[in-house]
């Protein structure tokens, strides 16, 4: 009967120690498991704060990049509009200087002749003005 005994205990033994060893090994397995989806959380936030600084720096670029091109935009415009002025300005004093030139070189009987012209013009202004 000890044998018996014996025998059924060792055998309760061996069964228990068979039940705590697969439920040793499905613990280390949970745990592995655990491990696991701890590494890819912690992988998965380390993408999102990666991500997100990129987007702050991404925006900080397009801010200094406003911030450089719109005093640029503004001297480009003016240096537009600076440059048609002194095309017109050119074109004046071109007007001027061939009046000018004009004016040394007429002689004395030629200006008679523009004044007698000029009052002709405006007697004739004067007459069809009174009808």
């Amino acid at each position: 009967m000890l044998t018996e005994s014996l025998a059924i205990t060792t055998a309760l033994a061996l069964g228990a120690a068979a039940y705590f060893f697969r439920e040793l090994k499905k613990s280390r397995g949970s745990l592995t498991q655990n491990e696991a989806d701890s590494k890819k959380r912690e992988a998965s936030q380390a993408q999102v704060i990666h991500t997100t600084k990129l987007a702050s720096l991404g925006q900080m670029v397009a801010g200094v990049a406003h911030e450089i091109n719109t005093p640029l935009g503004f001297v480009k415009s003016n240096v537009e509009v600076v440059s048609d002025l002194l095309s017109e300005y050119e074109a004046a004093v071109t007007k001027v200087m061939t009046g000018v030139d004009l004016m040394l070189t007429l002689d004395a009987s030629m200006v008679d002749r523009a004044k007698a012209a000029i009052q002709k013009a405006r007697n004739e202004l004067a007459r069809a003005t009174s009808l």
